[in-house]
């Protein structure tokens, strides 16, 4: 019998800072299954002198950091880096895409997929992973949190062809979470309400039940937690912690809490990439030759628009039919439970 061909994934953290850490129980799974070639990469807040002295560069915004076997004595704690300090704990290379205002723009992120891409010819499957929920926003609520880097990213990934990439996914965790960016709780609510025809699946991330999830949460927890708000707090609700529950960690950075930490902490969501962004009002304005501050200013100036027009944004949505939701190859390996809801069936 010939040997089955591995569907090649990425999963790409979306939005910056620790995003990637939100692909690991998917990346557990995939690599425990055998049954996929999978890339890691983030868009990255790291530091562009960081990156240049200490991964290998590989197109202007695209930076390869490897696992260091040896303590690196100059990745000490006033550093950032996740990336690095994730690559030598799984012991694997990590693709990181540069998010920096001045240095990035639209066209060089889809460049940096192209060079990964090629050696592929096609990918099966391109996976971003949003930790929050402002890649869901459309720009119609009363506040958003911070969606510039989310919308820069799904842009860029938004060029890339179906030769390139089969198929487009975004997958959110910790959808609550931005009520601590100024996002209403209601407005998170109803877009999710909105969007539910069009979920593939939730899935329930479980501490107890989950082996993956348990050690998405150790890993974390060893790479500076203080570092990233949104996956302290996913970490903590999912060992148990409800309410306006703050992280011992966090309080250097944060004095009171003001998100109610919940069971939908702890919920992952996935759709396919369109479904998501042809709701959003600004983002066939991003175009591939703006820097992130021009795409910032794009961004913020169409939601003002938006906010002073009397026509009622919802008039303005083109109505598409939905995509059938097979369940995506990145999700085959998730052992489903009563506790998780397909949403396809």
């Amino acid at each position: 019998m010939a040997e089955q061909v591995k569907k090649t994934i990425f999963l790409a953290g979306l939005g910056g800072g620790y995003d990637i850490f939100g692909c690991l129980p998917y990346y557990f799974k995939l690599k425990s299954s055998g049954i996929a070639d999978v890339t890691l990469l983030n868009y990255s807040f790291t530091k562009y002198t960081v990156l240049s002295k200490h991964s290998v560069q590989l197109t202007p915004v695209l930076f390869r950091v490897g696992p260091q076997k040896k303590k690196a004595d100059w990745l000490t704690d006033d550093v950032y880096f996740p990336e690095q300090l994730l690559a030598n704990e799984l012991n694997t290379i990590i693709y990181v895409i540069l998010c920096d205002a001045s240095k990035t723009r639209i066209d060089l992120i889809t460049e940096a997929y192209r060079y990964l891409i090629k050696r592929y010819t096609t990918i099966d499957e391109l996976v971003l992973i949003d930790g929050g929920s402002d890649v869901l926003l459309t720009g119609t609520e009363h506040a958003l949190g911070t969606p510039l880097e989310d919308m820069t990213h799904a842009r860029a990934v938004d060029f890339l062809t179906e030769n390139e990439v089969k198929s487009k996914y975004i997958v959110v965790i910790g959808v609550n979470l931005e009520v601590g960016h100024g996002v209403l709780k209601s407005d998170i609510d109803a877009r999710l309400t909105a969007l539910s025809s069009d979920a593939i699946f939730t899935w329930l991330w479980q501490y107890e039940k989950d082996v993956d999830v348990r050690h998405y949460v150790e890993i974390f927890q060893r790479c500076r937690p203080h570092r990233s708000i949104v996956h302290s707090l996913i970490s903590a609700a999912l060992q148990g912690h409800r309410g306006y529950y703050l992280p011992e960690h966090l309080r250097s950075r944060i004095t009171k809490s003001v998100i109610d930490l919940s069971e939908q902490t702890c919920l992952s969501i996935a759709y396919h990439f369109d479904d998501v962004v042809r709701h959003c009002v600004y983002f066939k304005r991003l175009l591939p030759q703006m820097y992130l501050n021009q795409a910032h200013n794009v961004i913020y100036t169409s939601i003002s628009r938006n906010r002073a027009s009397s026509e009622p944004q919802s008039q303005k949505v083109e109505t598409v039919k939905s995509q059938d939701k097979e369940l995506p190859f990145f999700a085959q390996s998730i052992s489903f439970s009563e506790d998780t809801k397909i949403l396809n069936e």
